[in-house]
């Protein structure tokens, strides 16, 4: 009779399993028990560590406090202000399903899920959703996630300030791409090439304001600029 896999070598056989090319017939032969045993072993052990340990690291923040902190250091890291966090849609390829197996079809072409993970000024995972074929686009993804309800609703603080003199404050807001809807918690980044000269790289956003005009921002050389539509003002 086979002995059971002890503790420390199930965690082992996990972490050489997600650090690696995740290879069930290489981390077999690092290990010593068959490819069958990896799968089981990585399958309960990822299940345990999701259950038991997921929300002790991955988590959003719901106080002031937390929210303010988010904001203050993804400013500080990357010089834009009143973001406390990043979204975007990834692609995982899985093996093709045997019902509905068009569903998860992506636009490549190939079978995969669409996980949506939202991370915060130190690239770190704050919210993760997966549960979405490839074939729904980043936009429905969002707006039928949980992260959306707490923005909709200020569970998670919209901790608003003034980032343009003697004009409306600003809530706090997520940074998506051009596939998410523009919301006033979640603004889209365009890159712009060769605007002002052949080597600057702009980036540009649409800040919504309380009054109904749009403030756009944009990093020139490392300074963001502030554009007012209303007055054609900028400010440094």
């Amino acid at each position: 009779m086979r002995a059971p896999v002890n503790a420390v070598k199930r965690v082992a056989v996990t972490l050489y399993y997600l650090s690696d090319e995740c290879r069930f017939r290489k981390t077999a032969n690092a290990f010593g028990p068959s490819r069958q045993v990896v799968s089981k072993i990585i399958r309960k052990e990822c299940k345990a560590i999701t259950l038991h340990q997921g929300s002790r690291y991955i988590q959003l923040p719901f106080t002031e406090e937390e929210v303010k902190d988010h904001a203050t250091n993804f400013n500080r890291s990357h010089d834009f202000p009143q973001y406390f966090g990043a979204i975007d849609g990834t692609h995982i390829e899985i093996k093709e399903p045997r019902l509905s197996s068009t569903d998860y079809l992506n636009r490549k072409g190939r079978n995969t899920l669409n996980v949506q993970p939202t991370c915060d000024y130190k690239y770190c995972f704050k919210d993760i959703v997966v549960k979405w074929s490839g074939r729904v686009y980043d936009a429905r993804v969002f707006c039928n996630s949980k992260l959306n309800e707490f923005l909709k609703s200020e569970k998670i603080p919209p901790c608003s300030r003034h980032i343009l003199p003697d004009d409306d404050p600003v809530r706090v807001f997520l940074l998506g791409d051009p596939a998410h809807p523009v919301m006033p918690y979640l603004i889209e980044g365009v890159l712009k090439w060769g605007i002002y000269s052949p080597r600057t790289v702009i980036w540009i956003d649409s800040l919504p304001v309380t009054n109904g005009d749009r403030v756009c921002l944009w990093k020139i050389e490392n300074k963001v600029w502030c554009f007012e539509k209303s007055n054609g003002h900028k400010h440094n």
